[in-house]
């Protein structure tokens, strides 16, 4: 089971500080993805998944319903070198130490080596990279779409209330204003749970009463003044799963005595 995304390592004092690739976060999703879903079809009985050697340290793990459907990963586990691979009779490039996603067993839809890569090497997140590229804006933005990069840039407000960026319409990616992180958000993360009718009466435990079942775990995302300038300010969104940027917004908490 794939638990968590480590994007670094603990920090040592006067030590240099460890990040990871957003390339090897990418290739571990799907890649434990796949042993997942052949690990439940082996408990489950069922005949749907099908793992094929294409040659050295190339895999396919192909899954496929009774109806028909069809989807692939193609794996290439070498940390050094690209591969070309045949699969169903067509060729695929598979740089290394990546996975192809094929969602209809044809067409890649992105592999993991590329995701995210351009938008990094262009540092679209800072000033000056996102002035490098061409953005798309009006009617032309694009809308629950998978990784795909946002701009727009704010005025701070005035005061000193505490701020933050109210999420609730992306999905999971990573946050900039002005260069600097904010972190990653992940709204589309919602609470499991059944929250039914709670009555006071009765011995209390954990599941007896709740609430926010469906919702975000976490819709808000603090913004530190020190970050903003008066005017200007760049706003930088990488959204991995699809959302809306339109119901992006910068919320404030006031404080009455």
């Amino acid at each position: 089971m794939w638990t968590e995304a480590c994007t670094g390592w603990y920090t040592e004092f006067g030590g240099s500080v460890p990040y990871r690739p957003v390339e090897d976060l990418a290739y571990s999703v799907p890649s434990t993805t796949e042993e997942q879903i052949v690990a439940e079809q082996v408990v489950a009985s069922l005949p749907l998944a099908k793992i094929m050697m294409l040659q050295l340290m190339n895999m396919a793990h192909v899954f496929k319903s009774e109806s028909g459907p069809c989807a692939a990963f193609l794996s290439n586990y070498d940390p050094e070198s690209s591969a070309k691979v045949t699969f169903e009779n067509v060729q695929y490039d598979l740089p290394p130490w990546s996975v192809s996603i094929l969602p209809d067993c044809k067409n890649v839809v992105f592999n993991t080596a590329r995701v995210g890569l351009k938008g990094e090497a262009l540092s679209l997140h800072t000033v000056s990279g996102s002035s490098s590229v061409e953005w798309v804006e009006g009617s032309l933005l694009a809308q629950k779409q998978p990784l795909t990069w946002y701009k727009t840039t704010f005025n701070a407000p005035e005061g000193n209330d505490p701020l933050a960026l109210h999420m609730n319409s992306m999905g999971k990616g990573l946050i900039w204003i002005n260069g600097e992180n904010i972190g990653r958000h992940w709204p589309g993360y919602t609470a499991h749970g059944s929250c039914s009718s709670c009555s006071y009466a009765g011995i209390y435990n954990e599941k007896k009463c709740r609430s926010n079942c469906g919702e975000a775990s976490q819709r808000w995302y603090h913004v530190p003044q020190s970050w903003l300038n008066p005017t200007g300010n760049l706003l930088v969104v990488f959204e991995e799963w699809g959302g809306d940027p339109t119901g992006i917004a910068l919320v404030r908490r006031t404080q009455t005595n």
